[in-house]
């Protein structure tokens, strides 16, 4: 098998089988709810870590990749006891290899780059299956692969994280092959469940479209709208101000040449600009975090009408504050322009065959 045997070569490369993740502690209050969370459940996450964009994302990463493969080393060692079929041991044992060699690699970055610095919490991500399913009704052999496919896709996307975000190359050279190895594997495991087990693993039934979210950073937010909250971008929240001739600063900046933009024209704009992003990341980040808190009440059983209510009430009142914050910056760079420029930034943005005639300012 082609895609098998690249499972050796991570063997002896280290970098290129990562694992996945380990289980929430338990008794943790829940963050939406304020109560303790005893239930069991098959992911992982970080959602009460406090991400107050000062700690640093490599020491996040390596706090939470380090758990990540531990889980991935505790359900390994279970294959190689429960497992019915030569192939998922060898697997096994390749994890266990690979991943506490990574283990040992990262703890010595963590001491060598952060020798203060206490334990983040690690990175606010539902991390995917952090333990294989009790149920005997399923062969312990599909439990696994299933789960295991879960954990993959959690370190996938924190990989895609960590490539845009990380600060150190060592964090961007490990998140890409992490992102090789598990693709590759994943699409192995894939093969062998359907090979193995058929259709019985699917049935007939079209898979939602939300399943992809299961393994996002927040469970039920997509890898995309994470990342634009936590980056501060627009998310379509100005589009009342982008279509009725009140251009953004973000893209003014993109097509100051196309616009002749003035050197004064450019200063202003910046300064909207940094402004507006400064504060859309941290109100974003803010979003982010309550988001998970009510995803984790979910996950848990936990959440009630009333907690369901104030969450729900503050996260309304946070994305109208974002909303403001974009139409807000459209507003303030529109008196930098000339009627000429707006007229061709319209062009440029394929407004022009429909905007209405434009303001006087």
């Amino acid at each position: 098998m082609r895609l098998y045997s690249r499972i050796f070569i991570g063997v002896v490369l280290a970098l290129l089988i990562s694992g996945c993740a380990a289980a929430q502690p338990a008794n943790e209050a829940n963050p939406a709810t304020g109560t303790a969370d005893t239930s069991a459940t098959h992911t992982g996450n970080h959602g009460d870590m406090v991400m107050d964009g000062q700690t640093s994302f490599d020491a996040m990463f390596i706090d939470s990749m380090i758990e990540h493969h531990q889980g991935a080393i505790d359900m390994a060692e279970m294959v190689l006891e429960q497992a019915e079929r030569e192939e998922l041991r060898t697997l096994a044992e390749a994890i266990i290899a690979a991943q506490s060699a990574e283990i040992e690699e990262m703890h010595t970055w963590r001491e060598a780059w952060f020798p203060e610095l206490a334990a983040t919490g690690g990175l606010p991500m539902d991390m995917g299956d952090m333990e294989i399913r009790d149920d005997e009704s399923v062969p312990f052999d599909q439990r696994f692969i299933e789960a295991m496919i879960s954990h993959h896709e959690g370190a996938i996307h924190m990989a895609e994280m960590a490539l845009e975000q990380a600060e150190r190359e060592e964090i961007r050279t490990l998140a890409a092959a992490i992102i090789a190895a598990q693709e590759a594997e994943i699409e192995q495991m894939q093969n062998w469940l359907d090979e193995w087990f058929g259709d019985d693993t699917r049935g007939n039934v079209a898979p939602s479209p939300y399943a992809s979210q299961l393994v996002t950073p927040v469970r039920g937010l997509t890898v995309e709208e994470v990342d634009d909250l936590m980056q501060g971008r627009g998310m379509g929240f100005a589009r009342m101000a982008e279509l009725n001739n009140y251009p953004g600063p973000r893209h003014l900046l993109d097509l100051q040449d196309e616009l002749s933009l003035t050197p004064d024209q450019v200063t202003q704009i910046e300064l909207v600009f940094q402004a507006m992003q400064t504060d859309a990341q941290a109100l974003g980040r803010d979003i982010v975090l309550q988001e998970q808190a009510l995803s984790d009440a979910f996950v848990a059983g936990t959440i009630d009408s009333a907690a369901l209510t104030t969450q729900v009430r503050l996260l309304g009142e946070d994305y109208g504050q974002l909303r403001n914050i974009h139409l807000q910056a459209h507003l303030e760079v529109t008196p930098v322009l000339t009627a000429e420029q707006i007229a061709h930034y319209n062009d440029l943005r394929g407004y022009a065959d429909h905007a209405q005639d434009e303001h006087h300012h």
